[in-house]
């Protein structure tokens, strides 16, 4: 399991739980900071998303990981939840084999989606 894709995607379950308060601690253009740094931002690389400061390199299956793309996966979920009531969570979900996934998960039917 990676630590810090684990962070990354805490980071990220924390922006989109409280979106007023936590977001500004993203940088100035969307991009997610650093979780092993928390300096720089993550900038796409060919692999996931990696930080010009301390080299780090998160394999994730975006090459685009900002709120925006991620607040778009989330519509996405949502309106396939459109006949349940509003809300959800989204959270880090750790499944078989140490995999770690960004998930989100509906408050109503309780229907969990795998969003990375």
């Amino acid at each position: 399991m990676s630590v810090w894709r684990k962070r990354l995607f805490e980071q990220i379950g924390d922006v989109f739980q409280e979106p007023q308060v936590k977001r500004t601690r993203t940088a100035h253009d969307g991009y997610f900071l650093c979780p092993k740094c928390d300096t720089h931002q993550l900038i796409p690389c060919q692999n996931g998303v990696h930080c010009s400061s301390c080299k780090l390199t998160i394999e994730v299956e975006c090459r685009d990981l900002t709120i925006d793309f991620i607040q778009h996966m989330l519509d996405m979920v949502r309106s396939d939840h459109s006949t349940c009531k509003p809300g959800g969570r989204v959270a880090v979900t750790t499944m078989a084999g140490d995999m770690v996934f960004l998930t989100w998960t509906c408050s109503d039917c309780q229907q969990l989606e795998i969003l990375l």
